[in-house]
């Protein structure tokens, strides 16, 4: 229990201003424009006031430079030109707080890094959360749960190497992280000089023992593996490839959405009250597959507990400025049907039309 350790006093470790703060402090990774786009409309970090909004929509293969001259981005929740805050652009409807995000893009686009960035993020917003007196305190203090309740960042996989390999991405970006690394560096110390640990880390987790959450990799095949815990974050991995087809996926996709009940009521209540800058719980899954094309449809049908869906579909070119359409021709003139699926998530309607033209 994070009430037998002695406190810390963390307030050197400020919390990022905005996600794309966070992301430059990753300094072993520079996220993909279109990547970074999706964070920043997920955790609603621009100023559509005052930015270019079909920019932000767009963005590609930009330099940060271009990026910082389009784009305002909010400070802890307000903008520093007009004033603007975060619940602002959701009274006018600009910014609708989005809880899940399912993005559907071909193989090898990066899908995968994007939800290890917003799985770190949510880890770094539970960790740095604070009182209206600007003090740092544990999850506990701001959900209404018990004390001794768990939050899960949760990295969901259909198989042990598929959850695996999500929860590798995570650590990899911690361990290049300077924020962590400092982080990380004064936990220890204090764990040396208190005579006990603050937190625990293994190849497959980390526990904030201090705080009392746990970012960790899940192999889930069924609902009910997904049911008994309270989670902030679940990170999906390509579970539309799941056995038992998309009715299990639905049911997976809905279990752990049910996880995140008391995480998502209390950020919703704290955006009504203006309390700007509230820990942003989130469901992101990343996939591609033939089934994909129905399972759009069915999520929308199960808008469950009334949480905001942001969906999008990319062909890999389209999401990665690292590959052109000409890099896949030769896929196309293989297995037309099966690059189809495998990179343009069905975008694509007749090869003769895109490869010749």
């Amino acid at each position: 229990m994070s009430a037998r350790r002695p406190e810390l006093d963390e307030s050197q470790f400020k919390r990022f201003p905005n996600v794309y703060e966070f992301t430059k402090d990753i300094y072993a990774v520079k996220m993909y424009p279109r990547q970074l786009s999706l964070m920043l409309q997920m955790h609603g970090d621009v100023c559509l006031y005052c930015s270019d909004k079909q920019f932000l929509l767009d963005m590609y293969d930009e330099t940060n430079d271009v990026i910082e001259s389009k784009l305002t981005f909010l400070v802890h929740g307000r903008c520093p030109k007009c004033g603007k805050t975060k619940s602002d652009h959701i009274k006018d409807r600009l910014w609708l707080a989005p809880n899940k995000l399912l993005l559907n893009a071909g193989q090898r686009s990066g899908k995968a890094m994007l939800i290890a960035a917003l799985s770190l993020y949510a880890e770094h917003q539970m960790l740095t959360i604070d009182d209206e007196d600007g003090k740092r305190i544990a999850p506990a203090d701001l959900f209404p749960l018990s004390v001794d309740t768990v939050f899960r960042n949760s990295l969901v996989g259909s198989s042990y190497d598929e959850s695996i390999y999500l929860y590798s991405l995570v650590e990899g970006l911690r361990e290049s992280s300077k924020w962590y690394q400092g982080y990380l560096n004064f936990l220890d110390c204090a764990s040396a000089r208190n005579g006990c640990s603050y937190y625990e880390d293994t190849d497959y987790s980390i526990k904030y023992l201090h705080k009392n959450i746990v970012t960790l990799c899940e192999h889930a095949t069924s609902p009910n593996q997904l049911r008994a815990h309270t989670r902030y974050f679940v990170g999906l991995g390509d579970f539309a490839w799941f056995d038992g087809g998309d009715e299990k996926a639905i049911g997976i996709w809905n279990a752990s959405g049910i996880s995140l009940t008391t995480a998502i009521l209390k950020s919703d209540a704290d955006y009504a009250v203006l309390a700007d800058t509230s820990v942003k719980p989130m469901m992101v899954c990343g996939t591609t597959s033939r089934e994909t094309v129905d399972f759009n449809s069915k999520v929308a049908e199960y808008n469950l507990l009334n949480m905001r869906t942001l969906m999008r579909t990319y062909a890999t070119w389209e999401f990665s400025p690292l590959y052109k359409f000409d890099d896949y021709k030769d896929e196309f003139n293989k297995n037309f049907q099966s690059a189809n699926r495998d990179f343009a998530c069905y975008k694509l309607q007749h090869i003769d039309t895109e490869i010749k033209g």
